[in-house]
């Protein structure tokens, strides 16, 4: 799958592609989620998706290299098929790959196939065979066109049929982009946190064990840890992309997350808000990262305890908080446990059976 900020394109399988083919209700039933009226987008229809089905059934190995159904995620909204979108193979002899993209019109003009075609791009560049990447409307489409022209394509001529043409991305452009493992944790790291507090019993959501020793995270209770990642975020990393994208070799400060926490009052926070505060901080952290160049990723600068990195670098950073702290609220589990234990052995007159 490919995940962007709003969006998730899930690859067409064999049995997703039979759905489809069935009608918008069985294709509903298949993917899970809500499908519109005007479905499908222009240009697909059961042609398109059975030339996919008998090349993934021909060659299985290329699942991933063909349609996507583009699925809309944003918070507050029920999960709705939007779009689809893909490649035409994968990386042929001169390592050329080419995207198509397609949204249906009650969704149009938000931005919706931008994403799409940057996704896919992100995607092709992960793999070292992908050295050319290319895409073909036509010239009345002006919409299409601008789609590719945000993306970095450029016009190189006609298409390969009549009436086509041909845009490709520059070799500057060609740089690896963020790769899909790191942005699909990212992406699922809210609902992740939510899943392992939820582990925690709610009388002990401010405990604190009576040693630290082996704590793979700051010494936190298990909301005070709900508040450090939600102001990391949102006042070192989302300011550190920042000056990173936008400055000459900066200099990044850390963050005295102690500090923060008797400032803040963490132990005093309420963890519901503070777990949609969480979600609204990555989604802009996403966003952030999303809308950087492979450029842009990397640009260098020097952080606090770190050393020099680039913006890539910084990004992957992230990710590894994002890990450092579920580890941290998974210990916190182990110790409660064991706290319950040891005051089980310590109780007077217990008697043991064996």
């Amino acid at each position: 799958m490919i995940s962007t900020p709003r969006l998730l394109l899930r690859p067409a399988t064999l049995e997703l592609l039979d759905a489809a083919m069935l009608g918008p209700q069985a294709l509903a039933d298949a993917l899970r989620v809500e499908v519109p009226d005007d479905w499908p987008p222009d240009y697909l229809d059961d042609q398109a998706m059975g030339f996919t089905r008998n090349r993934l059934s021909a060659r299985p190995a290329e699942n991933g290299w063909w349609m996507y159904f583009v699925v809309r995620m944003e918070e507050g909204q029920a999960p709705k098929l939007i779009g689809s979108g893909g490649f035409k193979g994968p990386p042929d002899a001169d390592g050329t790959v080419e995207i198509g993209y397609g949204i249906v019109a009650g969704e149009r003009r938000r931005g919706y196939a931008t994403e799409v075609a940057r996704g896919l791009v992100d995607h092709a560049l992960v793999y070292p065979a992908t050295r050319r990447l290319i895409a073909e409307t036509m010239p009345e489409l002006v919409g299409s066109i601008g789609v590719l022209e945000r993306c970095g394509f450029r016009l190189v001529g006609a298409g390969s049929e009549p009436g086509v043409i041909r845009f490709e991305l520059p070799q500057a452009a060609m740089l690896p982009a963020m790769d899909q493992t790191t942005l699909h944790a990212m992406a699922d790291f809210p609902g992740q946190l939510a899943a392992h507090f939820a582990l925690i019993p709610p009388e002990y959501r401010s405990w604190k064990p009576a040693s630290w020793d082996g704590m793979p995270s700051e010494q936190f209770t298990a909301v005070e840890q709900l508040c450090h990642v939600r102001d990391i975020e949102v006042d070192g990393y989302h300011e550190r992309i920042r000056q990173i994208r936008d400055e000459e070799h900066p200099t990044l400060a850390s963050i005295d997350g102690e500090r923060l926490a008797v400032e803040r009052a963490y132990s005093k926070a309420k963890p519901e808000q503070v777990l949609a505060e969480i979600r609204k901080a990555r989604l802009k952290t996403l966003e952030l990262i999303h809308g950087l160049t492979p450029q842009q990723l990397e640009r260098t600068g020097e952080f606090s305890g770190y050393g020099a990195l680039t913006l890539r670098s910084l990004i992957h950073y992230l990710c590894s908080h994002d890990l450092q702290h579920l580890s941290g609220l998974q210990w916190l589990c182990g110790k409660i446990g064991a706290s319950k234990v040891a005051v089980s052995a310590a109780e007077p007159g217990r008697r043991i059976d064996g």
